[in-house]
């Protein structure tokens, strides 16, 4: 993830088990070797469990174990999300992307003839490849989905996210994949967003509230995968 505060930018690695009606993605590196620039890594405070991450210019990270499990049989997706540095699950259908396959770009991954296709999601364009040679599979990384097979690599046309798979283990047996969230209180999306918004505008207010006479502030949302709807914040 190529973030717009370049020393926050970061390389981690996932680990994604699935099986023909379910899957789950979750996040495997720890602080010390999924930031790029670890070596400017200053503090590393642990707030439950987010850890706050300082660098030497004075920019700061919240970084946590990231999760996220499908049901497609019940056609839900649980994942876990920061609104600043607390906690929160999140519940929603799983998402309905549409996508434009062009069979005419090839590509081949860890081994697997895989087809390109485009799209557009919350806020990005998106190529990816996925391949249709894993039997009675149709799943992808993160909350990507909706193609006619297993997604391999995802890339936003902004470069600032994308997905790429380093390793592809397939078994007999089918994986008995159980729901991390289940007795965890999940609220939803649009519910995500609204607590986002106002925790923003509740962080302006403290902001006004010590700043002096004619002095502005803002706060925008600059770092995150997927647009949350909310403009610029400003006093």
């Amino acid at each position: 993830m190529n973030t717009k505060e370049a020393l926050l930018s970061k390389t981690e690695v996932f680990r994604m088990i699935f099986n023909k009606n379910k899957s789950i993605f979750y996040g495997i590196s720890n602080d010390s070797t999924k930031y790029e620039y670890k070596k400017f890594i200053e503090n590393v405070k642990k707030i439950g469990a987010v850890r706050l991450v300082k660098m030497d210019d004075n920019t700061y990270d919240y970084s946590f174990n990231e999760m996220l499990y499908k049901d497609y049989f019940k056609d839900t997706l649980f994942l876990n999300d920061l609104i600043m540095n607390k906690m929160i699950c999140i519940g929603e259908k799983i998402n309905k992307i549409e996508w434009t396959i062009d069979s005419d770009i090839k590509k081949v991954i860890l081994g697997k003839n895989c087809i390109s296709a485009k799209t557009d999601f919350r806020g990005r364009e998106y190529t990816a490849f996925f391949t249709t040679e894993i039997e009675g599979i149709s799943t992808g990384p993160w909350k990507f989905d909706g193609l006619p097979g297993v997604i391999l690599s995802v890339k936003s046309e902004d470069g600032y996210v994308s997905f790429e798979a380093l390793k592809l283990s397939i078994q007999n047996k089918d994986l008995k994949i159980s729901n991390p969230f289940k007795k965890t209180k999940n609220i939803s999306w649009e519910k995500f967003k609204e607590q986002y918004r106002n925790t923003l505008l509740n962080a302006l207010k403290r902001m006004k509230s010590l700043s002096g006479e004619g002095e502005s502030g803002s706060i925008e949302i600059t770092d995150r995968i997927e647009d949350l709807g909310i403009k610029k914040l400003k006093f």
